[in-house]
């Protein structure tokens, strides 16, 4: 493994990585194809299907070897996890108000699986080895939502001053549009999320390190798994229209990407919609 880490460093290539994913795969004439959950390299090779009992919406890992996924719909939503070996999916519990943290107010680095619980809304972590859950305090690196107006508004994060007007152009529309900044060390993450009724959330993010013109990491995504200072991101683009013989069914793509080589390219080329990414940390 370290070989083809160093080799791929020698050639400019991006390390390759594991990725879990809940996708639904359409093939032959299985238009009504259920979600599943996959692992794939970010090279898209090795793409394996884990089996479940009910269909996945949303995974993470906890750790490099636990996968902690939600199943369900809105009116009740049931969290499992499993080691990838053995595989066997625990219920670590169910409710209507349970929820992973959104992409983009994302504060637990990667492998840490942080989920938003009951109606007060109580953050809870999956420990990596036990699979069991606890009670989970942010500390450090919490994300400030600010909602930008017309004109000049500058805020200020820890030593850094921003204008908004460092970050416009023409792919930027900064009317109605909320960022989201994710103060660390050494780097600013700005993420503009606009509701799109059809494509689903359009989440936009660029990378800041206080001097120079921001890094736009990459625009228009439905979610993603990004964390700063790492170079690697994931990404899921929003859904389009497509055929499978004479039956409209819904696709997206799944993104593996460099910060440092962008931009981010597909990972497999397939008929499906994915809903959800991780990098294995």
């Amino acid at each position: 493994m370290l070989t083809s880490v160093l080799a791929a460093a020698v050639l400019g290539q991006s390390p390759i990585k594991d990725i879990a994913f809940t996708a639904r795969f359409y093939t032959g004439g299985a238009d009504k194809a259920r979600s599943e959950l996959y692992l794939v390299k970010s090279n898209g090779t090795g793409l394996k299907k884990f089996a479940t009992s009910s269909a996945p919406i949303d995974v993470r890992w906890a750790g490099e070897n636990r996968l902690v996924w939600l199943s369900g719909d809105e009116a009740s939503k049931t969290l499992w996890t499993s080691k990838l070996k053995p595989w066997k999916p625990v219920k670590v519990g169910s409710s209507s108000a349970i929820r992973a943290e959104d992409s983009s107010e994302r504060k637990a680095g990667p492998g840490v699986a942080v989920y938003l619980f009951g109606d007060h809304g109580q953050e809870i972590v999956i420990h990596p080895e036990t699979g069991k859950s606890s009670p989970w305090n942010t500390g450090k690196n919490e994300a400030q939502d600010l909602f930008l107006e017309n004109g000049v508004h500058t805020f200020r994060m820890q030593e850094y001053t921003v204008q908004e007007t460092m970050i416009q152009g023409p792919d930027w529309q900064i009317d109605g549009h909320e960022l989201r900044v994710r103060p660390a060390d050494t780097v600013l993450t700005f993420v503009d999320y606009v509701e799109d009724p059809v494509g689903g959330a359009m989440q936009s993010l660029w990378e800041w390190k206080g001097r120079g013109k921001p890094i736009k990491v990459f625009t228009d995504v439905n979610t993603f798994d990004y964390w700063q200072g790492r170079d690697v991101f994931a990404a899921t683009t929003p859904q389009k229209s497509d055929r499978l013989g004479e039956t409209e069914i819904f696709v997206n793509q799944l993104l593996f990407g460099r910060i440092s080589k962008l931009p981010a390219k597909p990972v497999l080329d397939s008929k499906m919609l994915a809903t959800s990414v991780s990098i294995r940390p």
